[in-house]
């Protein structure tokens, strides 16, 4: 007959439940090392969502000066390189016009983006031969022939956001 402490003796040692030290570490470096990879992912996805922003708000700001253009008279009239709104009067005066904070196409300034600037520049391109170089636009001759080149960059702290560019009629 076997006693109590008899069979403590001869059986074997039964292993506790639970986990070993060596498992705990291995799932805590598990764990550290994903969420280290999902944080430089929302970083990186928060960057872009910025990058993104700034392109957009560049595109829009460009599209201003579009609409603007589109409704200004084309008459070679009022000075160049102007830098407020109330001194746009024809393309003419979109030509070497530099704008911060930016402008709208109903004239008015955007403080809203004040640290935004809108830089114009008005070319004339020929129709005729479109290998020429832009010509001035105090070189406007044959007007049937002729498109206005109209060129928007758009930056922002000084530090280029968007390049813009397309043709008006005269």
């Amino acid at each position: 007959m076997k006693t109590h402490t008899q069979s403590r003796r001869t059986s074997r040692p039964v292993r506790e439940a639970g986990f070993s030290i060596i498992e705990v570490l291995m799932a805590t470096v598990l764990l550290a090392y994903s969420v280290a990879s999902l944080d430089a992912l929302f970083m990186a996805g928060s960057q872009r969502a910025a990058q993104g922003a700034e392109a957009t708000t560049a595109r829009l700001l460009a599209r201003e000066i579009h609409v603007l253009a589109q409704l200004l008279p084309k008459e070679m009239v009022g000075a160049a390189g102007v830098t407020s709104p109330e001194d746009v009067v024809s393309l003419r005066s979109l030509d070497g016009a530099v704008f911060s904070p930016p402008i709208l196409a109903d004239l008015t300034s955007n403080d809203d983006f004040a640290d935004w600037t809108q830089s114009v520049s008005v070319t004339i391109a020929d129709l005729d031969d479109t290998a020429a170089t832009p010509r001035t636009l105090d070189a406007l001759v044959d007007e049937s022939s002729s498109l206005f080149r109209v060129e928007v960059t758009v930056s922002r702290l000084g530090v280029l956001e968007g390049e813009f560019s397309w043709m008006i009629r005269p």
